[in-house]
């Protein structure tokens, strides 16, 4: 099997069971919630050491709450498409985190079980599956691009909205803030500007949207 493969057939597998915790924060029972907590901590201890060296080889990105308020944070790569996020939220909270790459198909079912359906729209054949092996190869002018929007409704009716292009990636996050915010992240990102945008929803169905 081919490494790319073989990592995408992992990613499968890391969403379906992050998808299984994210949907624990909307329970109603207060003692799976605080399960959830629990078992979220000690993930975050590791977190926490591994963002003593975030300040020097960061990328920085925002959070904007629905009232229009912005949050600073950053971001950076680990090993195996992995990395660390951090932002600083409402009230100074610090909410810490890791992102993981999974494939497109796996993150829009989740993003909708999230957010809805139709809350998101991809156009383009999906390259998520092939990353590893065409990322030195597509380039700007290439014929194999997919485009991300973030309002559909709005791309719809042809009114201005945020769009990406090019080979994209797609990453799920998992922040927890030092005052038990808990947040599940969806991200898309362009091979081509390495930017990109995304939304949060935190346990108790807050919503952000993310910029990169």
């Amino acid at each position: 099997m081919f490494p790319h493969v073989e990592h995408y057939h992992k990613s499968e597998n890391a969403i379906k069971s992050w998808a299984e915790d994210f949907a624990k924060m909307f329970s109603s029972s207060a003692e799976i919630m605080l399960r959830f907590i629990t078992m979220k901590r000690w993930r975050l201890s590791i977190v926490v050491m591994g963002l003593i060296a975030l300040s020097a080889c960061s990328h920085p990105m925002s959070m904007k709450s629905p009232e229009g308020v912005t949050y600073g944070g950053q971001y950076r790569f680990g090993r195996d498409d992995n990395g660390l996020m951090r932002i600083h939220g409402p009230e100074n909270e610090i909410l810490i985190g890791s992102f993981s790459r999974v494939g497109r198909t796996a993150f829009v079912e989740n993003y909708e079980k999230a957010f809805g359906r139709g809350t998101i729209e991809l156009d383009g054949p999906d390259l998520s599956r092939h990353a590893g092996s065409l990322g030195g190869v597509l380039g700007p002018t290439s014929g194999f691009h997919e485009t991300a929007y973030a309002d559909p409704v709005a791309a719809a009716e042809g009114r201005p909205t945020k769009s990406i292009t090019g080979p994209l990636f797609y990453w799920v996050a998992s922040l927890q803030g030092d005052r038990r915010t808990v947040l599940g992240c969806f991200l898309i990102g362009s091979n081509y500007t390495g930017g990109g945008f995304g939304r949060c929803k935190s346990q108790s169905g807050r919503e952000y949207n993310i910029d990169f």
